[in-house]
C-alpha cells in the first residue's frame, strides 16, 4: 500500500508493488489530508531485484530506490521513526505487515514492530491488530497472546474504525 501512496506523491518506487487502480484514490486521500493530519510513510526500504534475491538485498532511501529493484521491507530509519511513535502511543491499531515477513531477510521490520507493540501491551497500552496477514505475522513471531485484541477481519476492522456499521454488529443490537 505504501508504494501506491509514494507513487501518488511523485516518488519513483522502482519495480515495487503498486496498485495502479488505486492511484487516483491515493492522490485524493493525500489531498484531503494535506494540512490536516500527518500521514507517515516509510523513509527507507530493504530492496532487492526479486523476492528470491534476499541475500543481495540493500537499504535504500525512499527517494533513491533503483528502477530495477522492489521494496520488500521497511528499512532501519523507518523502524526507528515508527518505534518512537509506538512508544509514545496510548492506543495502537495495527493493520498489515511492514514487509514480506514470510521471507527471511524481509521479515525484520514486521518482527521488530510486533515486538515493540507487544512490549507496549505490557505497559497497559491498548494494542489491536486486524487482518489475516497481521495475525499470521504476530503468530509466526510468537506475539499472538501479547496484544489486547486480535482480529483476522482486517476489512471489517477498518470499517468499524471509520465508524461504519457492520451487519453482524447491527444484528446483535436488534
Amino acid at each position: 500500500m505504501a508504494f501506491t501512496f509514494l507513487l501518488a506523491r511523485g516518488i519513483d518506487v522502482g519495480n515495487s508493488l503498486v496498485d495502479l487502480n488505486m492511484l487516483n484514490n491515493a492522490k485524493k486521500i493525500l489531498n484531503r489530508a494535506r494540512g490536516k493530519i500527518n500521514l507517515l510513510f516509510p523513509e527507507d526500504f530493504i530492496c532487492a531485484q526479486s523476492i528470491d534475491d534476499n541475500k543481495n538485498a540493500k537499504v535504500y532511501d525512499v527517494n533513491h530506490i533503483p528502477s530495477s529493484t522492489c521494496g520488500f521491507d521497511i528499512g532501519p530509519s523507518t523502524i526507528d521513526i515508527f518505534s518512537k511513535i509506538i512508544s509514545n502511543s496510548g492506543t495502537i491499531f495495527w493493520n498489515g505487515p511492514m514487509g514480506v515477513f514470510e521471507v527471511d531477510g524481509f521479515h525484520h521490520g514486521t518482527q521488530k514492530l510486533a515486538s515493540l507493540i507487544a512490549d507496549e501491551t505490557e505497559k497497559d497500552v491498548i494494542t489491536i491488530t486486524g487482518g489475516g496477514d497481521s495475525v499470521a505475522a504476530i503468530k509466526k513471531f510468537g506475539y499472538l497472546d501479547q496484544f489486547s485484541h486480535v482480529s483476522s477481519g482486517g476489512g471489517a476492522s477498518l470499517e468499524l474504525l471509520v465508524g461504519n456499521n457492520l451487519p453482524s454488529i447491527y444484528a446483535l443490537e436488534l
